[in-house]
């Protein structure tokens, strides 16, 4: 194999994800031939999401368009089963917002300033209240954000993370949390 290629492993619900045995396919593709090869096979997917997590290539699609209000769905409904009937306390801190996942192996400069620390027993709640503190800050200058927000050509979606990232997709998952029952999206948001 040259240095131009790479190996690539795709699994099935299989040894690395849930217990079966190896690889279902395993091939090489060259360098410049990497984006959009891999497609996901959706009657062995999981959503997980942790192939497009663990490819730093960019090299998977998917090919459902709704592939990021499906994975905070099951986001929200794993959350339920991990706290309910448990008691809970959650805390977030939003310090160093990223412009990409978290997931992603590169990022840029934060696109908000450390906004501070929250702290609930209702995690959708928490979760709320977050999203409003991100959206009433201001961009920290020289982000991403807020080059974008600058852009005279820019449509401004009053979004800090669609504005960021066109592709993300956050409301789904509170959405779907509350209607479920994990919390309620009302908070009252006590400074200290």
């Amino acid at each position: 194999m040259s240095k131009d290629t790479i190996t690539v492993h795709t699994f099935l619900p299989g040894a690395n994800a849930h217990g079966e045995d190896g690889p279902a396919y395993v091939g090489n593709l060259r360098k410049g031939e990497l984006r959009g090869i891999i497609h996901i096979n959706k009657e062995n997917c999981v959503g997980c999401g942790r192939c497009l997590g663990a490819c730093n290539f960019d090299a998977i699609h998917f090919d459902n368009n709704n592939a990021n209000e499906l994975l905070n769905c099951r986001m929200a409904e794993y959350t339920k089963a991990v706290v309910d009937g448990r008691p809970n306390f959650h805390i977030s801190l939003i310090v160093d917002v990223s412009p990409n996942c978290d997931c992603h192996g590169e990022n840029d400069v934060p696109i908000l300033p450390n906004i501070g620390m929250f702290a609930s027993f209702d995690p959708l709640a928490l979760d709320q209240a977050c999203v409003d503190a991100c959206m009433a800050a201001q961009p920290m200058p020289g982000s991403q954000l807020a080059k974008h927000l600058a852009d005279p050509d820019f449509h401004d979606h009053h979004d800090h993370f669609t504005n960021s990232t066109p592709e993300s997709e956050w409301r789904s998952c509170l959405e779907h949390a509350e209607k479920i029952g994990l919390g309620s999206r009302d908070y009252e948001l006590i400074r200290m």
